[in-house]
């Protein structure tokens, strides 16, 4: 254990994505998921997301939500009923959004299309 303390976080994390993981999927199949930050600014449609949530709070949904699921898939759609005693959404800007941090216990909190866009909500701790 001492020899892997002394090895550069760097370079085990390079290691594991390189080395290990190609291990395992020889191993049991492939499980290598490469792993790198995503940028939120061009990685997803944001214009067809609001224009969903446009929609939707056009027809009077007012508990819209944007998701990031457990595997990772983004989508648009609405709150569960027993999560509508929060705020209704009172402009098209504001939408809530629900992701499952390493806890697994999905966080709700409103925000605004604005704050998903430029990251700045997945670049901060979200307080239950």
């Amino acid at each position: 254990m001492e020899i892997i303390e002394n090895i550069d976080e760097e370079v085990l994390a390079e290691l594991f994505e390189n080395k290990t993981l190609e291990i395992l999927d020889k191993t049991y199949g492939e499980v290598l998921h490469i792993i790198r930050p995503i940028d939120f600014q061009t990685s997803i449609d944001w214009n067809w997301f609001k224009k969903k949530a446009l929609e939707r709070f056009n027809q009077g949904l007012k508990y819209t939500v944007f998701e990031i699921s457990p595997n990772n898939e983004f989508f648009i759609g609405q709150l569960n009923k027993e999560k509508m005693i929060l705020p209704e959404l009172t402009s098209p800007n504001e939408v809530y959004f629900k992701t499952y941090p390493i806890s697994g216990f999905p966080m709700t909190v409103k925000t605004t299309w604005d704050k998903l866009i430029s990251g700045e909500m997945f670049n901060q701790k979200i307080d239950n």
